[in-house]
């Protein structure tokens, strides 16, 4: 007699990032989801990868002296910086 084994398995969540809604015209959505699409990617994947991106640039071009700074990698990962 053969019976089902039923594993309940709780994967954490990956990602706890907040959520933002972009309104964008119907040409540049395509073209971001071709490029999407050419780097084997989700489209909300590349947008955050690019606006992490941006961000880390306007942080870097626009960052306060200061002794202590919170940065933003371009991996979207934060840092504690000390100039």
């Amino acid at each position: 007699m053969t019976g089902v084994v039923e594993i309940d398995i709780k994967v954490p969540s990956r990602r706890k990032a907040d959520v933002i809604t972009a309104y964008l015209d119907k040409e540049v959505k395509q073209v971001l989801e071709v490029w999407a699409q050419s780097e084997q990617r989700s489209l909300s994947s590349l947008v955050a990868y690019l606006l992490t991106k941006a961000a880390s640039s306007y942080q870097t071009e626009h960052q306060q002296a200061s002794d202590r700074t919170r940065t933003i990698s371009p991996e979207g990962k934060n840092e504690q910086s000390q100039d």
